[in-house]
């Protein structure tokens, strides 16, 4: 169930018609970059590349003071519709817009082809220290909720593990690069 937010962000998301974005804004499918077609502000000049990145990596083009991730406004630019829920990004590149990497697909989806995160230590997805057994541990999320891969004399071990189960789990939606 949506939150209220998410509830206004789309209702904001679907006023805007196929036909407006495709008069303000020209779409290259080779590229996954949008050029203005108009000029909409003083700073814009037409030709100009749309939009902008955000802290999250995230490009965002603002359009009658409403802003759009670049990916979402490409799903509808060639499909036509606004996707159902979130817009998979193939490749992990959340600041690209290359509508031939993009895919639909569910909030867990997504995430099971989230990149490393950020904060791990051992350098490989789903793989972690366990200090009580002196050992690398691989786990890995499933539709039935965390499950437990084995205990490894090595990371590289652990994470081939990993690998095996997310090809078996995540299938097309596997991130294991």
């Amino acid at each position: 169930m949506a939150n209220a937010l998410e509830v206004r962000r789309l209702a904001k998301e679907r006023a805007l018609s196929r036909e407006r974005l495709k008069e303000l804004l020209l779409y290259d499918e080779v590229t996954g970059k949008f050029y203005w077609r108009v000029k909409v502000a003083q700073c814009v000049h037409i030709g100009d590349e749309a939009g902008g990145l955000d802290s999250n990596g995230y490009r965002h083009i603002s359009i009658g003071r409403v802003k759009y991730k670049a990916h979402r406004l490409a799903w509808f630019y060639v499909h036509g519709v606004w996707p159902e829920s979130k817009i998979d990004h193939r490749d992990g590149d959340k600041g690209d817009a290359l509508i031939a990497l993009l895919r639909e697909a569910t909030p867990t989806q997504n995430n099971r082809n989230a990149r490393i995160r950020k904060d791990n230590k051992s350098g490989f997805k789903g793989v972690g220290w366990k200090v009580d057994q002196g050992k690398w541990c691989a786990r890995i999320w499933t539709d039935c909720g965390r499950k437990h891969l084995g205990y490894f004399s090595t990371p590289e071990e652990a994470y081939a593990a990993y690998c095996a189960a997310a090809e078996i789990h995540h299938q097309e939606f596997a991130r294991v690069a």
